[in-house]
């Protein structure tokens, strides 16, 4: 198979970028430029708009540079996959990082479901690595920092130019196959939250469907909510039996989620979720995202086993508090400007400023492949030298 203080706050305008992320030593950081403020709030049309995600017409899928243009999707649990994503960017093998090995698609995958990246070269001797809610492709994402390593990536959601739907069963039922025979030598699981967030207590937003008393979903949900509901719980379920065959296997594996207040609901109260940090070998790491270069706080929990995430374990966020205004003309004192309802133009178009922040900086995820790379399954590496010795 080949594929080719106590000091006084400052004030600073509503748009002004947070302060810098925590330094970590032995690692680089490259922050995007922040994204500039609408001037007005969008209109009704422009948020339906975003909300529906359209993107242009693209005509194939050649192997080319995996570098989109399509728009930030990192609640994708039930999002519909976008029938016309952005064309890969097309031009030289060395687009994106300069410098860097080029990260292709494989024009003939190995499976028919998922999203498969590698460099260009022989792919049937590298590890193979599993990435479930990987949100859009992006240049510096985990499947890129993976593939650089020297890694086969299959990345699984409902936005990439393959798209995968773990909701239904025929799907699910190849990847589960592949995962009982050892296809994989490591996992990373994201589970989408957006039926968790606290942001449903504020409006306008959508209304609270779970609570700590009901955490699988409220008894007396609209039509839509137990649609919404029932599809969030079988993505949960299966993010459970991902990290749990990976487990069974002692193969390096992370599950990913935000680490809400106490009080709050959390996909760490869902049934059989709340039973892993019993499991031998499981570590748990609580951080903030933006010490990693992310423009919000976003604290995180993780449950991974065969990690080393020092670099990440209880860093928590330690910038200066700045006096933020709103669009009211209020003021209100911060570290980071929060995105509850904060809209930004990005690209020409409208979006919730929180889409952007849910997905991993270059640093985060470079921190985690690492850490993968670092513990690739002994078992399989003498697999590979048996097979040469052949």
């Amino acid at each position: 198979m080949n594929a080719s203080g106590g000091k006084q706050p400052k004030k600073v305008p509503p748009s002004a970028q947070a302060a810098g992320p925590r330094k970590i030593p032995g690692l680089a950081i490259k922050r995007k430029a922040a994204p500039k403020s609408p001037e007005a709030p969008p209109t009704k049309k422009q948020r339906k708009e975003a909300e529906e995600g359209r993107q242009g017409a693209v005509d194939d899928q050649e192997e080319e540079e995996l570098v989109y243009e399509e728009e930030s999707a990192a609640e994708s649990s039930r999002s519909q996959p976008s029938k016309n994503p952005s064309p890969p960017a097309s031009g030289s093998q060395g687009g994106g990082s300069a410098g860097l090995r080029p990260v292709v698609a494989l024009k003939e995958p190995p499976r028919r479901y998922g999203w498969w990246s590698s460099t260009v070269g022989e792919t049937s001797k590298k590890p193979r690595m599993l990435i479930v809610f990987s949100g859009r492709s992006r240049e510096g994402d985990l499947a890129h920092q993976m593939a650089r390593l020297g890694w086969l990536v299959c990345s699984l959601d409902t936005v990439l130019p393959t798209p995968t739907d773990l909701t239904k069963d025929e799907v699910w039922d190849e990847i589960k196959k592949d995962l009982d025979a050892e296809f994989f030598q490591a996992g990373w699981i994201a589970t989408p939250c957006g039926t968790f967030s606290p942001l449903r207590e504020k409006p306008p937003g959508p209304r609270v469907i779970r609570t700590i008393d009901h955490i699988t979903g409220i008894p007396d949900p609209t039509k839509a909510e137990a649609a919404q509901l029932r599809d969030s719980n079988i993505l949960v379920h299966r993010s459970y039996k991902v990290a749990h065959k990976l487990h069974q296997q002692v193969r390096p594996w992370g599950l990913e989620n935000p680490d809400h207040p106490a009080g709050k609901p959390s996909l760490w109260m869902m049934p059989r979720i709340e039973d892993m940090p019993r499991w031998q070998g499981v570590d748990i790491t609580r951080f903030d995202q933006c010490i990693t270069g992310l423009e919000t706080t976003k604290p995180t929990k993780l449950y991974t086993e065969k990690l080393e995430l020092s670099a990440l374990k209880d860093k928590r966020c330690n910038h200066e508090k700045k006096v933020w205004t709103r669009e009211d003309g209020t003021t209100f004192e911060a570290a980071h400007n929060p995105t509850v309802q904060r809209w930004e133009q990005v690209d020409g178009k409208m979006q919730r400023a929180s889409k952007s922040q849910g997905e991993h900086t270059e640093l985060l995820s470079k921190i985690l492949a690492v850490a993968f790379h670092k513990n690739v399954d002994d078992k399989w590496k003498m697999e590979q030298l048996r097979k040469e010795m052949l």
